[in-house]
């Protein structure tokens, strides 16, 4: 499931709805919390994501398993970049996950949205207040 999520939900990480323009596309999330929450057959699994403005992220999957890395705007995406070891795996994979940055303008505390990246997963996101 953690798997799913890092590597399918940020995808859907910047499809907000409209609202008021964001001076920077993304201060609205260096003073609060993104959650993707995958939705499976299997039940729900959340991760929360902290973006800070000196390019660098923390992820919290819960249950006390966490990783960092780093995001960088790349012409009109946000692109994440982090290392996390696998289930069974000797090593921590890197991972990358882009999306687009121009929805980040509009997004508004307590903005939601949802994404199916396919028929049996539903990413659900939300910006939530503070850290």
């Amino acid at each position: 499931m953690k798997k799913l999520i890092s590597g399918l939900a940020l995808s859907s990480l910047f499809l907000f709805s409209a609202g008021t323009a964001n001076a920077n596309p993304m201060d609205i999330a260096f003073a609060n919390t993104i959650v993707l929450t995958a939705i499976t057959e299997r039940g729900e699994s959340a991760v929360k994501y902290y973006y800070e403005p000196d390019g660098t992220v923390s992820l919290d999957f819960g249950s006390g398993t966490t990783a960092s890395g780093t995001w960088a705007a790349n012409g009109d995406e946000v692109c994440t970049t982090y290392s996390m070891a696998r289930p069974g795996a000797d090593e921590p994979t890197a991972q990358q996950n882009c999306s687009p940055l121009e929805r980040m303008e509009s997004a508004q505390i307590g903005d939601t949205w949802e994404f199916s990246p396919s028929e049996k997963i539903t990413i659900r996101g939300e910006v939530v207040a503070g850290r």
